[in-house]
């Protein structure tokens, strides 16, 4: 396919009995790596399990690599790879010879041992799966994705109940994929640290509709324009002591030691020094005021002016 955009979602709404899952969802994915995020309940389940062809929406249509899933699902499923949030293995069987096993459902003839050395699992290729950690079994769940060549490659809460470091190594693991072989992602997670350095684009779902999208700094950017954080010593003692003050009133504790507001453009600066100046009074360290312009900020915005 030669168009940039690999997905293309049309005025999809869903409904469980009386339950709105999705309302009148429209947007378009670019190829590389896509994040989609959303509260619990917000809908992104239930649009993935439409693209994948797993149940089919009330309204609307939905594009696929360039086909429409209620059409030619056949055409997508041989074009993706899908890694779902808790898959099962054969515990008996090692790396090597269930990947080989998949790969005659694709009728590919993918090398199985390059597979794995690309998803840092050559190492480990002959031992029973049973055996493997928590991280390696994600990258087997990559690997399996990969085994028919996809163009796409949809990734279902990919470092779920990984560590730090397993988590750090999947991320960097599913970014080098990209970059080495072209292929896209879509990408679902509760963790936005880790999609704020991995996704180049984000769509923003809750309650079922399209809250916000399009590319991730830009995205971030224009949701939190006006927002700024407070790293404090006393975040309680101050936030009484800012909300006693009408020029704060937005003010809200988010952290045992941040605080968060929003700051007209032409008041940052006098902002400033009268939180300063609060805290000097009450015995209160101030170490950073800055604009809070994370993914999670924006999130928490986009989230909170529904």
């Amino acid at each position: 396919m030669c168009t940039d955009s690999i997905i293309s979602i049309s005025n999809i709404s869903k409904s469980f009995e009386d339950v709105e899952a999705l309302i009148d969802v429209s947007f378009s994915v670019k190829r590389g790596i896509f994040g989609l995020i959303g509260p619990n309940g917000a809908g992104k389940t239930t649009l993935l399990r439409i693209l994948l062809g797993l149940i089919k929406p009330d309204e609307g249509t939905a594009h696929v690599l360039g086909f429409d899933i209620s059409k030619n699902l056949l055409d997508v499923k041989e074009r993706i790879g899908v890694l779902h949030e808790k898959p099962s293995y054969p515990s008996t069987l090692t790396p090597h010879r269930y990947l080989n096993y998949i790969r005659g459902f694709y009728q590919s003839t993918e090398n199985i041992s390059h597979i794995l050395k690309e998803v840092g699992l050559y190492d480990a290729e002959d031992r029973l799966i049973g055996k493997l950690s928590a991280g390696m079994l994600q990258r087997l769940g990559i690997a399996q994705a990969l085994i028919g060549c996809p163009d796409l490659v949809f990734l279902d809460e990919p470092t779920a109940n990984l560590d730090v470091v397993g988590r750090e190594e999947v991320i960097k693991l599913i970014v080098e994929l990209h970059n080495d072989s072209g292929v896209s992602f879509f990408v679902t997670s509760h963790i936005l640290s880790e999609l704020e350095t991995l996704c180049h684009d984000i769509a923003i779902i809750n309650k079922g509709r399209l809250v916000s999208g399009g590319p991730l700094p830009e995205t971030v950017d224009k949701l939190t324009l006006g927002v700024y954080k407070v790293i404090t010593s006393d975040a309680q003692q101050l936030f009484a002591s800012l909300r006693s003050t009408k020029r704060y009133e937005s003010a809200e504790i988010t952290g045992a030691n941040s605080i968060r507001m929003r700051i007209a453009p032409e008041e940052i600066e006098s902002a400033e020094k009268g939180i300063q100046e609060i805290a000097r009074r009450n015995g209160i360290k101030v170490y950073s005021f800055e604009r809070a312009d994370s993914l999670t900020d924006a999130f928490r915005e986009a989230i909170s002016n529904e």
